[in-house]
């Protein structure tokens, strides 16, 4: 195994465990962000896009559309 997929699985694991100290938004912007970094996107546009919209509309479609509650942190964020 590459050291790039290593790398992206021990960066998913951090992303789980990450729950529980920030809130899922903020942990999925650092892990979407991380995964473009990694894959070698280099838009910084579309890449401050992605990073924005794509953790906000899945927040959306699963908490408001789905009725189905996200992670919280223990902090209650």
């Amino acid at each position: 195994v590459g050291g790039r997929a290593v790398l992206y699985m021990a960066s998913i694991a951090v992303y789980i465990a990450g729950f529980s100290y920030v809130d899922y938004l903020l942990s999925s912007m650092l892990m979407v962000a991380f995964g473009m970094w990694l894959s070698g996107f280099r838009n910084r546009i579309a890449f401050a896009c992605i990073v924005a919209i794509m953790p906000a509309l899945i927040y959306y479609v699963f908490s408001v559309v789905m009725e189905i509650p996200l992670p919280e942190s223990v902090f209650g964020i």
